[in-house]
């Protein structure tokens, strides 16, 4: 319940400053890798989660930012498959927000690339 609780506070303090533009889907993908669980850090990557806690998916050659409906806890460190849609997120931060946001001073905001979960099975390795 805390988490929640702090995943609804940080999302509304994102939405308030400005912080969170929208989504645009890019398309359907499959991705295989491994759920890490990660904690909130002033970072390009904690804002694209827009979560206190968050996790990505190691696929070997980057971390993938995930979105989901459901906690995944039951998944850190488990070998996954996930079926997902590709969004780009944008992440705009108005001047007196920046210390808010994690962008350099000018920097008006950020594009990232999030994977909205759809599916979640056990992986093969």
């Amino acid at each position: 319940m805390k988490t929640r609780f702090m995943i609804l506070a940080i999302a509304a303090m994102l939405a308030l400053t400005g912080c969170i533009d929208g989504d645009r889907i890019v398309g359907e993908v499959e991705l295989e890798g491994t759920i890490l669980c990660k904690s909130w850090e002033k970072t390009h990557e904690s804002y694209c989660a827009q979560g206190s806690d968050y996790f990505t998916l190691d696929t070997g050659d980057g971390e993938k930012v995930l979105k989901f409906s459901e906690n995944l806890y039951n998944y850190c460190s488990q070998n996954v498959r996930i079926s997902a849609n590709e969004l780009l997120r944008t992440i705009e931060c108005p001047e007196d927000s920046v210390s808010q946001c994690a962008v350099q001073p000018g920097q008006e905001g950020f594009v990232c690339t999030i994977y909205d979960v759809l599916e979640i099975s056990p992986g093969i390795g």
